[in-house]
Parts: structure tokens; C-alpha cells; sequence
């Protein structure tokens, strides 16, 4: 037989193979007697393992957890506008415009008060320290009114409303240590955050949005069928306000009735629109217009009435369609 040579680590390993082999074949001898032991250890691991997973949500939701949940959210995600440190930083670089300011002015002064020199030319001032400071102002004062503009846009934005806190403040609550306490302090700052969202004009936005915070505030322990219900009434308001009126006027006996209910009901729809939506000012007026001419449609055949109606068909009839399209944008 022929001899064949071993290396010492070559039995090293295998040695140390053969040991780790034996080590898992007594682990799962030694699991699978406990187990047979006890028959309701098999739900004991789930249990536990859910447990875990809730109490440390800092490791298994954290922050992608809640940036899933504030870009699926239909207010968009809440941020802070840090409207005090805007300010600060712009009052800083306001104040060292200032004082580059006053450096120009002295140098000014210096140049008029010397017979060399003046200020009547730019073009000397290249590669002078007031050119290079003039260089200087003109860099601070971009980005100074860059961010003043940015502060002003931002401050054009609506804040959260309380409805979109409670929501931001439910979700914290339900995924607890999933964000570290400091860093979850902003949604306490319910007077600094903004929902990063378009702004909308038209009925259908404003209903859905009157729609969530209804939602939020009578049914936030309720699902279900009462959810479903309460969403079609809100939605029918708007459609019993347009078709209210024309029911109505079959049931008028006279002129005096019917020009009655057009007015309440066009007053309750400007109303509606007022209270219920943010319309402009001028979609409002083409809204309510365009409501009171289709209700005006049914309006008797009286003298008076036939001229009133008429009058008003003649200035604003064309308003009719446009209204109804841009109440729907």
C-alpha cells in the first residue's frame, strides 16, 4: 500500500469539522425532546418572535417604515418649515450685507475725499479692494434674496392641520420606539409642519379632504359599513344641492314660491362653496351663477319672472358652462 502524507492542519480541520458536526446533531436532538415535551411550545416561538418584533420597531420599521407610510399617506408627508431658523439665517446674512456695506460707504468717502481716485468709474475699480468687496456683496446679496424668495414661497404653504398631526401622532403611537425620541419630537411641533402636497381647487379635492377629516374624527375606532355610509352621504351633498331645486319647483304653486327656493338654494350653495371647498373668489361667484341659472330654468312663465330670468341669461348665461367645469378642476 502506498504512503500517502497528511499535513497536521489537514487533520486540524477535519478534526474541527467533525466536532461542529456533532455539536448541531446535539442541538437539535436536544430541541426536538423539549419540543415533544411540551406540545404548545410550537406556537411559543411566533409569539414571541411578534413580541419582539413589536418592542423593537426601532430594527424591523424605523425609518423606512415611516417613509413608506408618510409618501402612501393622501396628506402627503409632514415636515418642518423651521420658520425661526429661516429668519435667523437670514437676518445673519442681512447683517454682514450690512457691514460690507458700510466698508463700501467708507471707502466711498476715503475716494472723494482724496484728489486721486473718485468714483466715477467701474472700470478702475477692477482688481481694487472695492472691486474685489463690490464681487464680494454681489455673491451675498444672490443668495440672500434666493433665500428670501424660497422663505416667502414657504411661508405661502398651509400649515397641518390638527386632523394630520393626530394622524402623524396615531402612527407613533401604534409603531412605538420604531423612531428614537428626540428625532420623533418634530410631530410635536404642530405649529411649524406642512403637508407637502398641491394644494387643489375644486369641489371633488375639497370633498375628499372634508371626506378624511370627518373620517378621522368620528370613525377612527370604526370600520366597516358606518365608514362606507357616512362617505356617500358627504359625497351626495353637492349633487342634492344641483337637483334639490328642480324638485322643488314642481311642487311651487306660484312665482313668489319658486323664485323662493332658487334663492335658498343658491344661498345655501354659495355657502357650501364658501365653507366646503377652497374656491376662489371668482370660481365661487361662476359656481353659484351657474347653479342659479339651471335652477332659474324652472322658473314660471310669469311676466316678471320671465324678464328676471331673462335679464340675467343675457349677461351671465355664458358663465353656466364654465362654472360647472372649473368647480370640477
Amino acid at each position: 500500500m502506498p504512503y500517502v502524507h497528511v499535513s497536521s492542519s489537514t487533520i486540524q480541520k477535519a478534526a474541527q469539522s467533525i466536532w461542529t458536526s456533532l455539536n448541531t446533531i446535539s442541538q437539535h436532538a436536544t430541541t426536538s425532546i423539549t419540543y415533544q415535551d411540551d406540545p404548545g411550545h410550537s406556537e411559543a416561538p411566533d409569539l414571541e418572535a411578534e413580541g419582539s418584533r413589536h418592542l423593537a420597531a426601532w430594527k424591523f420599521v424605523g425609518y423606512p417604515g415611516l417613509s413608506k407610510w408618510l409618501a402612501a399617506s393622501a396628506d402627503g408627508p409632514l415636515l418642518r418649515k423651521f420658520a425661526d431658523l429661516n429668519v435667523r439665517v437670514l437676518l445673519k446674512k442681512q447683517n454682514k450685507i450690512v457691514e460690507y456695506e458700510r466698508e463700501l460707504k467708507s471707502m466711498d468717502d476715503f475716494a472723494m475725499s482724496t484728489d486721486q481716485g473718485g468714483c466715477g468709474s467701474l472700470r478702475l475699480d477692477e482688481g481694487t479692494p472695492r472691486g474685489e468687496l463690490l464681487d464680494e456683496i454681489d455673491d451675498l446679496l444672490r443668495d440672500y434674496n434666493g433665500r428670501l424668495v424660497e422663505y416667502l414661497r414657504l411661508q405661502e404653504q398651509p400649515n397641518a392641520t390638527p386632523e394630520q398631526v393626530g394622524r402623524l401622532h396615531e402612527w407613533l403611537v401604534e409603531h412605538p420606539n420604531a423612531i428614537e425620541q428626540p428625532e420623533a419630537d418634530f410631530a410635536s411641533r404642530e405649529d411649524d409642519l406642512m403637508p407637502l402636497q398641491n394644494q387643489r381647487c375644486g369641489i371633488l379635492p375639497s370633498l375628499r379632504r372634508c371626506l378624511r377629516n370627518v373620517q378621522h374624527n368620528l370613525l377612527r375606532s370604526k370600520r366597516g359599513r358606518k365608514k362606507s355610509v357616512l362617505s356617500q352621504s358627504i359625497l351626495l351633498v353637492p349633487l342634492l344641492l344641483l337637483l334639490a331645486p328642480a324638485w322643488a319647483m314642481s311642487l311651487a304653486c306660484d312665482c313668489t314660491q319658486r323664485m323662493a327656493i332658487v334663492t335658498l338654494f343658491t344661498t345655501l350653495f354659495c355657502l357650501f362653496l364658501v365653507s366646503g371647498t377652497n374656491l376662489r373668489m371668482a370660481h365661487q361667484s361662476l359656481a353659484t351663477a351657474g347653479l342659479f341659472l339651471e335652477s332659474s330654468k324652472d322658473a314660471p312663465a310669469a311676466d316678471v319672472c320671465e324678464m328676471f330670468v331673462g335679464s340675467i341669461n343675457r349677461n351671465i348665461w355664458q358663465y353656466q358652462r364654465a362654472a360647472l367645469i372649473i368647480s370640477l378642476i
